[in-house]
């Protein structure tokens, strides 16, 4: 979603929070080129959204001429 910011989206619910397992892979020049979510079950998709553009923006040394996957998880708590 072009635009929203984790801050907007955390603005609009502050007691967002829950777990997100990302899916992303890297490419032989450290590159994220593909970021997705591997678990739906986080509630709000604009947040998603937001974390995947952020994900995709990573940039990584140089995997020696091999693709690699990662699995990631994130666990989202409201501040207190």
């Amino acid at each position: 979603m072009a635009g929203v910011t984790l801050a907007d989206v955390i603005r609009q619910d502050s007691e967002l929070r829950g777990n997100l397992l990302i899916r992303f892979r890297i490419d032989p020049s450290g590159k994220v080129r593909r970021a997705e979510p591997a678990d739906g079950s986080f509630p709000d998709t604009a947040f998603v959204n937001s974390v995947l553009d952020k994900v995709r923006r990573w940039t990584f040394e140089p995997t020696a001429g091999r693709t690699v996957e990662v699995l990631y998880p994130f666990v989202f708590v409201a501040p207190s």
